[in-house]
Formats: structure tokens, C-alpha cells, sequence
């Protein structure tokens, strides 16, 4: 699955804690910095509600787990990512 998603820390730190939370492997696809937090927020939103059902569950993944999909979306989450607010 994809794991996508917004953070006020370093993407070093966010990725730590969710492997130590989850248990699981990460392996980092892309990072980008916004020079403002709401068109990080607008983005993670579209991209939600375009794919709609999460990937995971919260007992699989419990912090984060709405923001996952299906790695078939990865191009897709990269493009609106890439697309910007």
C-alpha cells in the first residue's frame, strides 16, 4: 500500500514513528516542503476524496491509516502532489 500524508516535522522523524507504531517497512517515494501548510492540507484532502476507501486499518496501521491507498494510486498521488494546491 501507499501511505501519504502531511507533517509539521521532518519526514525522517514522521516515517520512525510510524514504523515504530505499525511494525511495518517504509520505503520513502517522494518528499516535497510547502511554503504553506494549507495547500499541503488541500492536496492530502483531494487526494482522499478522489480514492476514496483507505488502503489499511487503524489496527494495522494506527497513526496514518486514512491517509493509505492501494499502491495501483501511487502515480496518481504523485501527479496531484506534483499538480499542487
Amino acid at each position: 500500500f501507499v501511505k501519504f500524508g502531511i507533517t509539521n516535522k521532518t519526514h525522517h522523524s514522521r516515517v520512525t514513528k510510524q514504523k515504530y507504531m505499525s511494525g511495518l517497512d517504509y520505503e520513502l517515494v517522494m518528499t516535497k516542503k510547502f511554503a504553506v501548510g494549507g495547500d499541503a492540507r488541500r492536496i492530502e484532502q483531494r487526494i482522499k476524496k478522489q480514492i476514496g476507501r483507505r488502503a489499511e486499518e487503524k489496527d494495522v496501521m494506527p497513526d496514518g491509516y486514512t491517509e493509505t491507498c492501494s499502491i495501483e494510486h501511487l502515480g496518481f498521488v504523485i501527479a496531484e502532489i506534483n499538480k499542487g494546491a
